[in-house]
């Protein structure tokens, strides 16, 4: 018989101590801190209204070469193509139908 009681370890080793958990939720806080202190701080810097911004103006003659219409040159003219004559069979016996 075994002289040693039978116990059993519910702590894997793997598992976090309370001085490793401490410090990660100190971590956790300080960063959740900066993160949130930088988004507030964004959002408060004033920025440019863009309605002010009219935009820029351009020349007279710029505004008239894009008004102006392209004209467009016709199309080319298709010249229609004889159409080819038939084949007499008559003249060319290679053409026979058997």
């Amino acid at each position: 018989m075994a002289t040693q009681p039978y116990y059993r370890q519910y702590e894997l080793p793997w598992s976090p101590t309370a001085e490793v958990e401490r410090r990660f939720r100190k971590i956790v806080r300080i960063c959740l801190m900066v993160f949130v202190s930088l988004a507030v701080s964004i959002t408060l810097i004033p920025t440019k209204d863009k309605s002010k911004n009219i935009g820029t103006v351009v020349p007279e003659r710029v505004v008239k070469l894009v008004i102006e219409q392209k004209i467009t040159p016709p199309p080319p003219k298709v010249e229609e193509l004889e159409k080819p004559k038939p084949v007499d069979q008559k003249m060319n016996p290679e053409l026979k139908s058997e």
